[in-house]
């Protein structure tokens, strides 16, 4: 099943933020919220290494939880593409 933005948020009305959680923490974490209920994830741009944790998310929950990027800071700064995560 793919979730879409409305979707999710009926079922859980949270948005789950991984502020500053490197790659090999967001899996695990994931799994705790999704047990949670938590079905929406979002790695901020600005975190370590976000590229690589959208796609180990997406690759492990992208059936189950709907992960995003969001970019944080300033305009035209952000050379990073949610494509090259795979989602």
């Amino acid at each position: 099943m793919v979730l879409n933005l409305a979707a999710a948020l009926g079922r859980c009305p949270l948005i789950a933020i991984l502020r500053g959680v490197r790659a090999d923490e967001a899996e695990e974490i994931a799994t705790t919220l999704e047990a949670a209920g938590i079905v929406i994830i979002e790695v901020p741009l600005n975190s370590p290494d976000p590229i690589d944790s959208i796609a180990r998310l997406a690759r492990r929950f992208g059936g189950r939880l709907l992960i995003g990027g969001a970019r944080c800071g300033v305009p035209g700064r952000s050379r990073l593409s949610p494509r090259r995560a795979g989602g």
